[in-house]
């Protein structure tokens, strides 16, 4: 399946000196359909590679996306109302993962 290019996501963070290139590949594997827009795989790479930036730089997630999103007003408003809806940084002792 061909996924859009980079440059065409929504939102995307304000980062200096980024260097994208696409390479497509000819895989024997078989792919079934994805029901969500084409950049969806796009973006849960771009947002699973925040998380690992914010983990080894040990920063809280939130805040360094809040950084990087100064330039959308609507992307800092939904990420501030995840965060409360979320009850994020308050730790909770339970056996399960929290997903937002």
């Amino acid at each position: 399946m061909r996924q859009q290019p980079i440059s065409d996501i929504e939102n995307e963070f304000a980062i200096q000196n980024v260097n994208i290139k696409y390479v497509r590949s000819n895989i024997e594997m078989r792919c079934g359909f994805w029901r969500s827009i084409g950049t969806s795989g796009n973006k849960f790479a771009i947002e699973s590679f925040m998380d690992e930036i914010a983990q080894t730089s040990k920063a809280n997630p939130i805040e360094l996306i809040a950084k990087l999103l100064t330039h959308n007003i609507r992307a800092l408003h939904e990420l501030e109302e995840m965060r409360l809806q979320s009850n994020w940084g308050n730790s909770q002792k339970r056996k399960f993962a929290r997903i937002c």
